[in-house]
């Protein structure tokens, strides 16, 4: 499963765009199709209005033809006109009655009889009768419906002789004949299509009661509203929803409607709707089955980049490890032979001397080895010292040139004014080696190193976290350079681009460093003009201590309590103490040392170590400073997680391993400390 997941997103990702552009496409193509639909229902209503047009035309032109017959000349015969209104309503049967009546409106003569059996009446439309006299042309009247009567429209022309009309000729016809002159244009039987004449009244309808037809016409449909380019809704009598175009037919003031059953226009894209449904849903599915396997991916990926980096580490570390064991191993080597040496030489004075300075160079040396590792994890900066870097610099030139080899030059220009810094002087040292160390790896075959040092007045103008006045170490080589996409990995724990050359523990220790000094570290690079590294320190806020070569005497204590957990440190220090002449009385741990107090109240001074079970060092300082104030403390250590996470403490510390002298001095500062504790201010009263 592992391997196919990439393989299961790759698809995923090139198909769901695809059925996103499919949806779109579909949504396009269904507006599309229903706006075809609207187009077609819209020409269907034009073509009716033309095809009524036409028959209404062609029916009007009859009747025309029948107006100028000789047989209607004046005098008028009823027989002869009754021979001829027989014969046209025999072959014209869309006319139901022929009639001819006066200019005043009294129908004269008309065929077949009126049921009631009258023989003179008056035309039921008289709007259309002045029409067709003032026009002097064929006219169509308005649907009328009278009591008891089947509705009919009238088409008029006027019987002229002369030019003067005599009379008007009216052919009434029943609207039943519009509606299959409807069907015979091609109205599908589903639809529904209706004629309005200009007095709003409902001329014919597909489907319409008979009752319905001359009367008003909102008795038949409903409006709903519009949409637009003659598109409109509206509810028929029959409940029925529809969806309608019109348009005005030719020759006359009626309008004819044409509706499409909004049930089957729906129908026609739900089935496209329904598609773009069920994709729409595929998609939401593919989109949350691709990002549960992104999400499986990343913490796939996330735990082989953990496995690739902790392996990395582990090169790393076991390189580490194994140049500290070879380092280590040399020491125990000069206290080995140191040890063979005075067991044997016991009494060869010179040679006992040259083998114990032997052994006191292994123990500076194995010291420097342990601060180095410490400085890798160091988060505070319990060891600052303030001085200038300027007087450093000089001393590590001989370390720099060995670290930098014969094959590289080194050029260093370091402002003699440079401002004081506060910071941890080993650290510093091991920075500036750590960064001459990278330049060496990255210029095997030899090249140039720069090392600047310069006053910054506002360090926020190069740095944006930095804020007033700094100094800048930077050192610089002429190498190949620091490819862009990996400059600002660098400084990672354990990161490295020289392969197996280099452990990648160098520059994070440059920046841990330049963390907790207050400042920070910026490395740039171009390709082929090689690599830069900028060290920004603050600059110190106090004065540099001046430097004596007088020793003040200071009485030592008469007797001091040593605690220790370490039952090698404890005989140790004792030894160191006893050999200045002290009395000294010893606990394994806080809880005897207390003991050993209230037992033994003559104990002028107690020398603790930190790291202890219980009760620590520091609990213990604080609860002798509150038990016996009198009493001066120092605390001793190795190794201090409480002083590395930056707690602070009033007492001296002494780093293990101390010589004489270190104790001396920490002897020293605690009697300063007690000193000026027990100074009384006197005021004038």
């Amino acid at each position: 499963m592992n391997k196919l997941r990439p393989s299961l997103l790759l698809l995923l990702c090139a198909t769901i765009p695809v059925l996103v552009v499919g949806v779109v496409i579909g949504e396009y193509f269904l507006r599309q199709q229903r706006a075809a639909i609207d187009r077609d229902i819209a020409q269907r209503a034009d073509f009716s209005a033309t095809g009524l047009a036409r028959a209404l035309e062609m029916q009007r032109q009859l009747l025309s033809v029948v107006s100028e017959s000789p047989r209607l000349d004046p005098p008028l015969e009823r027989k002869a006109f009754k021979e001829i209104a027989h014969r046209l309503l025999g072959r014209i049967p869309v006319w139901q009655m022929l009639h001819i009546s006066d200019l005043h409106g009294n129908i004269v003569l008309s065929v077949p009889t009126p049921e009631d059996g009258a023989s003179h009446s008056t035309v039921n439309d008289m709007e259309s009768y002045r029409r067709v006299i003032e026009s002097r042309t064929a006219v169509v009247g308005s649907v009328v419906r009278r009591e008891r009567e089947i509705p009919t429209f009238p088409i008029r022309v006027p019987v002229e002789r002369d030019g003067t009309i005599t009379s008007i000729l009216t052919a009434l016809i029943r609207p039943e004949e519009i509606t299959n002159i409807l069907y015979a244009n091609g109205l599908a039987k589903t639809w529904t299509a209706w004629i309005a004449d200009g007095d709003g009244r409902l001329v014919a309808a597909t489907g319409a009661a008979p009752a319905l037809i001359g009367g008003p016409l909102n008795a038949f449909v409903r409006d709903t509203g519009s949409e637009g380019s003659g598109i409109a809704g509206v509810k028929i009598v029959s409940g029925e929803d529809v969806r309608t175009s019109s348009a005005s037919i030719e020759g006359s003031n009626w309008t004819v409607h044409v509706g499409m059953p909004l049930a089957e226009y729906q129908e026609i894209g739900r089935t496209e709707y329904r598609i773009l449904l069920a994709t729409i849903f595929l998609i939401v599915g593919l989109l949350v089955a691709a990002a549960f396997l992104f999400q499986r991916e990343l913490a796939a990926r996330r735990r082989q980049d953990l496995a690739l980096a902790s392996g990395q580490r582990m090169e790393a570390l076991g390189k580490l490890t194994g140049g500290v064991a070879h380092d280590f191993n040399n020491l125990l080597m000069i206290f080995q032979a140191g040890i063979e040496g005075v067991r044997r030489r016991k009494n060869d004075e010179q040679k006992l001397n040259v083998t114990l300075d032997m052994m006191s160079e292994g123990v500076s040396k194995g010291k420097a080895i342990t601060h180095r590792l410490l400085s890798f994890s160091r988060r505070s900066n319990l060891d600052a010292e303030t001085f200038f870097i300027q007087d450093k610099i000089g001393p590590l030139e001989h370390l720099v040139k060995q670290a930098a080899t014969d094959q590289i030059i080194v050029d260093t220009e370091v402002d003699p004014d440079m401002w004081p810094v506060t910071v941890d002087p080993q650290g510093f040292e091991v920075a500036i080696i750590n960064l001459v160390t990278n330049a060496r790896e990255a210029m095997p075959d030899g090249g140039r190193l720069r090392i600047h040092g310069r006053n910054i007045s506002e360090g926020s103008r190069e740095i944006k976290q930095l804020r007033g006045p700094c100094v800048a170490i930077s050192i610089s080589d002429n190498g190949p350079g620091i490819p862009q996409a990996d400059i600002h990995r660098v400084f990672e724990p354990f990161f490295t681009t020289k392969g197996g050359r280099s452990s990648g523990l160098g520059l994070s220790q440059v920046y841990g460093f330049a963390q907790r000094s207050g400042g920070a570290v910026v490395a740039s690079s171009l390709p082929d003009q090689g690599a830069s590294f900028v060290i920004y320190l603050p600059k110190a806020a106090g004065q540099v201590a001046p430097s004596s070569s007088a020793t003040v005497a200071n009485p030592l204590p008469r007797k001091v309590l040593v605690v220790d957990d370490t039952p090698s440190s404890l005989e140790a220090s004792k030894m160191l103490l006893e050999m200045e002449g002290i009395t000294v009385a010893t606990a394994p741990s806080g809880q005897e040392a207390l003991t050993v107090l209230a037992s033994e109240p003559n104990v002028e001074l107690v020398l603790s170590d930190i790291m202890m079970p219980n009760m620590s060092g520091l609990e213990l300082a604080m609860e002798v400073q509150s038990r016996y104030p009198n009493t001066s403390i120092i605390l001793m250590t190795g190794y201090s997680d409480a002083l590395e996470q930056g707690a602070r403490t009033q007492f001296p510390v002494l780093s293990k391993p101390f010589s004489r002298a270190g104790m001396l001095g920490a002897f020293a500062a605690a009697a300063s400390q007690r000193n000026s504790a027990s100074v009384v201010r006197l005021h004038p009263g």
